[in-house]
């Protein structure tokens, strides 16, 4: 374990004292067989600092709701506050069960002055600068809506929209006379909210909802802090997606936009996510809290049993209460016994993913002891409070256990130390030495040759004229805008799932190019990959729509997939620009395939003969990637399809039919 010693003897002092909550019930024998498939851990980072507590959090002030539970995460906020000021530069991460608990602890951070970065997935009405378009959306289709004039009127839109009222006749609608006078520009007055209706209506119309999002956006940003950006360009990536199925009323883009849950990670040292989420990741801190829900959640109407683990279900019964399980034979009861295990099982591994997330320190933050409490809950806060304090109450912000060096980021051992070293120790300047290899044999000995599938680009000749250049673009310039799209594509998995942040963009751009690029050619290019994105022809290829008679499929995308596939005397190596795997969801087997690559070649709209050319020029690498994935996947070759999707044509070619798809 990457622990400190602290945190392993906090980790199993608890999995080791589970049995001492003596307010278990019916769920105790499924507690104590777990504890008995638990091994004592141990560390290999003996050098390691830490300290772990068990804290109670505060009661409601006098001017708070009376609700400890949103207390407690208010609490957990301020703890997480001071942690980042006691120790700058360390990474936290704050644990809780349910994403709404990631909204709220998000809201008390941000209030607390607090950059964190939001790993669950939650809508995006919980952004100002969202609400304030949606209500521009909201008015598009209903002009009568006064709450939405009422927003729209008092937000920062707010001058954009009435010099939008007060355009000319001419520029406004082709239905409305010139003869009438320009309303008053206050969207309150019902003409000038009409008429800003029918104009956003008509943008809607004509450029899609991508742009149009993306227009407002813009003249929205000044108004926004960083994370308010962030949930616009998670707006603008839905509205992107939208496109696909869009109608021609405004409200379904709202309806779609109230179901869709994103992400909102960034790079900030704090981290808020659900303890799913936080598998595989640790922290030098880690703070759970959101430990008073039950042990056990909602559990499934049915039982069912089978002769063994991998033996197919024979029998079935609903959940029933202790008193009707007493009528039942005795093999039926034990279904209900293994039920409970099971659910319980996975309950306390959810607890140990929790607590095993922290490199230095544990904090373990409850609700304080209720007035009328005279037992434990059934709850992570009850089977911790028993393991560590013997199950005695709590009194608010006491600190009930604590183990360690609580000025631990004083000194935190070995790791920070040797990370800060690495860091700041100054780079020898080492002059390249130039190593030139012999020209290989034509045939190899022992080793496969290695084929690139674009090395197959044009089959066994290519003409030049294929390759050349269309527009006479420098090939350098062309080469550093191909490797830039294809590096801004890798970022996207789902175009509904939001579009990566323009800040991100750039310093990927900054990280890829060999050579330094102008703030005014990147803002270029950036502008380009968005309106890129703008077209349905493009990004309806990276959303899920895009396959829809694998709607019931479990659809996995694989952005760079590298490949190595022995073909004869050869192994053929390279990536994938972007694979979309379907899996049937019962037996978890591939269906189907479906291979992008991205082109960047530009060819003139219209220019059918010289799309068609690129076609069979790319035609060859292509097939070589479908071969690959048919062994990879094991497929049939009607299972896997390969596009070209080129940027500048905005095409999206078949390889086998040359036609658009």
């Amino acid at each position: 374990f990457r622990s400190s010693p602290v945190v392993i003897d906090t980790v199993n002092r608890i999995f080791e004292h589970l049995q001492d909550h003596e307010n278990l019930g019916e769920l105790a024998s499924a507690v104590v067989n777990w504890q008995r498939q638990f091994n004592r851990h141990q560390t290999a980072r003996a050098k390691y600092n830490g300290y772990t507590c068990l804290q109670a959090a505060r009661r409601p002030n006098d001017d708070e709701p009376d609700d400890q539970k949103q207390t407690t995460l208010r609490y957990a906020a301020e703890e997480v506050a001071r942690l980042s000021q006691l120790a700058p530069g360390h990474s936290i991460g704050v644990l809780v069960r349910r994403n709404e608990a990631v909204r709220q602890l998000i809201f008390h951070l941000r209030d607390l002055g607090i950059d964190a970065s939001e790993e669950g997935g939650n809508t995006l009405l919980d952004s100002a600068a969202v609400r304030v378009l949606l209500s521009l959306i909201q008015l598009a289709d209903h002009p009568g809506d006064q709450v939405a004039a009422y927003h729209l009127e008092t937000s920062p839109l707010a001058n954009d929209l009435h010099a939008l009222a007060a355009r000319p006749r001419s520029e406004a609608s082709d239905d409305e006379s010139t003869d009438e006078p320009t309303p008053t520009p206050s969207l309150l007055q019902p003409r000038s909210a009409g008429r800003v209706a029918r104009l956003i209506r008509r943008q809607l119309m004509s450029d899609g909802y991508g742009p149009t999002i993306y227009y407002w956006s813009r003249r929205l940003a000044d108004a926004c802090n960083q994370r308010e950006l962030r949930r616009l360009e998670k707006l603008l990536g839905l509205a992107y997606a939208y496109e696909a199925t869009a109608t021609t009323r405004p409200r379904d883009f709202l309806r779609f936009v109230e179901t869709q849950k994103v992400r909102d990670p960034s790079a900030a040292d704090v981290r808020v996510m659900t303890v799913h989420q936080s598998k595989g990741l640790q922290f030098d801190i880690v703070v759970v809290t959101e430990l008073e829900t039950d042990l056990i959640g909602q559990r499934d109407q049915l039982v069912t049993g089978r002769p063994s683990r991998t033996s197919p279900i024979d029998r079935v019964c609903r959940r029933a209460s202790k008193e009707v399980r007493a009528l039942l034979p005795e093999s039926w009861q034990r279904l209900f016994t293994e039920a409970d295990e099971l659910d319980m099982a996975e309950s306390l591994c959810v607890l140990y993913v929790a607590v095993t997330r922290a490199i230095h320190a544990l904090h373990l933050i409850v609700g304080p002891s209720s007035e009328t409490e005279r037992s434990l809950h059934k709850t992570f806060g009850g089977l911790v409070r028993a393991a560590l304090t013997d199950g005695e109450r709590i009194e608010p912000q006491a600190i009930a256990f604590e183990h360690g060096d609580k000025h631990w980021y004083e000194n935190p051992g070995v790791e920070r130390t040797a990370r800060r070293t690495s860091s700041t120790a100054p780079t020898e300047s080492l002059t390249p030495l130039p190593v030139r290899l012999a020209a290989p044999a034509e045939r190899r000995s022992r080793n496969l040759e290695r084929v690139s599938p674009s090395g197959l680009e044009g089959g066994s000749r290519v003409k030049l004229s294929d390759v050349s250049s269309d527009d006479g673009i420098e090939r350098s310039d062309s080469l550093r805008r191909g490797t830039l799209i294809h590096a801004w594509f890798e970022q996207i998995l789902w175009i509904e799932d939001g579009l990566p942040e323009s800040a991100t963009l750039k310093q990927l751009a900054n990280e890829v190019l060999e050579s330094a690029i102008s703030d005014e050619d990147l803002q270029q290019l950036l502008d380009e990959f968005q309106a890129l994105l703008g077209d349905t022809r493009i990004s309806g290829r990276l959303s899920r729509t895009a396959y829809p008679s694998l709607s019931d499929a479990e659809l996995k995308v694989e952005n760079e997939r590298p490949i190595a596939v022995r073909e004869g005397n050869r192994l053929l190596v390279g990536n994938i620009d972007r694979l979309v795997t379907a899996y049937d969801r019962k037996s978890g087997q591939p269906i189907a395939a479906d291979i992008l690559d991205f082109k960047t070649d530009i060819i003139m709209p219209g220019d059918e003969k010289t799309l068609n050319k690129k076609v069979r020029y790319y035609q060859p690498q292509l097939q070589a990637y479908r071969r690959a994935v048919q062994r990879i996947t094991n497929l049939p070759p009607d299972k896997v399809t390969a596009r070209l999707l080129f940027t500048y044509p905005r095409r999206v070619m078949s390889v086998d039919d040359r036609t658009d798809s």
